[in-house]
């Protein structure tokens, strides 16, 4: 019987790269994961890049198993291909504009071993690069081990990320999950709410290992109607799955729902400006429903600047809320800062 040395080593971390249009940043990436001391197969899916990113890739040779498309079809159909190709016992994400510490993955694959874990969680650093700066995630993880319950209802309470990117599986955690094509946004919280709906164990580690790197060229920072999308994640969840966790995790369950409502919101308001404002009005007004706001107000863990949010939007308008945005943003500093 293999110890958990002999396992780490034997161990092969398929590592799933979907790349469009990255050549500033594909070499930084894909170096990074290089330099991760753990067996990798690294899988690259370049999404019809108009740019010289396939050149680039194409220079990396055997290190990489290069898939080339004719036609851009978006991040979730890349990675569903990189799933489908995976031969790893474990598999991993990684955005092409981020990149990761030189000790990652093996501390990641060394702690599931250790616990027998479908899922390790790291921290991360987001590198904001308009600003030139850097700042910690607001998910603060401690090294910790989280039964089924625990890690789920830490999930739908938003105490730890939605990101793919900061999580290693197991492979067979993954078997029949796959990514929904019909999301541009939001389709990493729905992909990892179904893993984390299968796992039974999972481990966070404190170290902050991945680093987050933000662009206003991405999408989620130009505004756009898709920020809608947020609200229909519950909808393409199993009616399976919205019963058990309507039943067992009612209270979490309806925080979650609420909460890709906020965020669709807020997607919208901080991308907007004096040239946009007509479009981000209409859009807000799709998702500032009565019964959204009556919703979110309502539920027990919705932080108070929030409610008072739902508050203006309701008695003076979405105008108004994007009049106080400034202020809004010193508020939920201070209220972070203050617990």
């Amino acid at each position: 019987m293999k110890n958990n040395s002999e396992k780490l080593k034997s161990s092969l971390l398929s590592v799933i790269i979907p790349v469009y249009n990255g050549e500033k940043y594909i070499k930084r990436c894909i170096d990074s994961v290089l330099a991760n001391d753990v067996n990798l197969e690294i899988i690259v899916i370049n999404d019809a890049s108009k740019d010289s990113s396939l050149t680039i890739l194409q220079e990396y040779g055997n290190k990489i198993n290069l898939i080339n498309l004719e036609k851009n079809q978006g991040a979730s159909n890349a990675r569903n291909i990189g799933l489908k190709l995976a031969k790893g016992n474990y598999i991993t994400f990684i955005d092409i504009d981020d990149y990761i510490d030189e000790n990652t993955y093996s501390k990641m694959i060394g702690e599931i071993v250790k616990y027998s874990a479908d899922i390790c969680v790291c921290g991360c650093v987001e590198e904001f690069v308009r600003e030139g700066v850097c700042k910690n995630s607001k998910y603060e993880l401690e090294d910790k081990v989280y039964n089924h319950s625990e890690c789920l209802s830490e999930y739908l309470l938003d105490k730890i990320s939605p990101g793919l990117w900061d999580k290693i599986f197991s492979k067979k955690l993954l078997e029949n999950i796959n990514f929904d094509n019909s999301l541009t946004v939001a389709e990493d919280n729905l992909f990892v709410l179904k893993a984390f709906l299968k796992a039974d164990i999972i481990v966070t580690i404190s170290n902050r290992f991945y680093h987050y790197v933000q662009h206003d060229s991405s999408i989620m920072h130009n505004l756009s109607d898709k920020f809608l999308q947020f609200g229909e994640v519950i909808n393409k969840l199993d009616q399976n799955d919205i019963k058990y966790l309507s039943e067992n995790f009612y209270d979490e369950f309806a925080y979650f729902k609420t909460e890709m409502i906020t965020r669709g919101i807020h997607s919208i308001s901080i991308n907007t400006n004096k040239k946009n404002k007509k479009q981000a009005k209409i859009l807000l007004k799709k998702l500032c429903t009565k019964d959204n706001l009556k919703a979110i107000q309502a539920n027990k863990y919705t932080p108070k600047y929030i409610k008072l949010e739902c508050f203006v939007i309701k008695s003076f308008g979405v105008g108004m809320h994007l009049a106080l945005m400034p202020i809004y943003k010193t508020l939920r500093r201070w209220s972070k800062k203050n617990g």
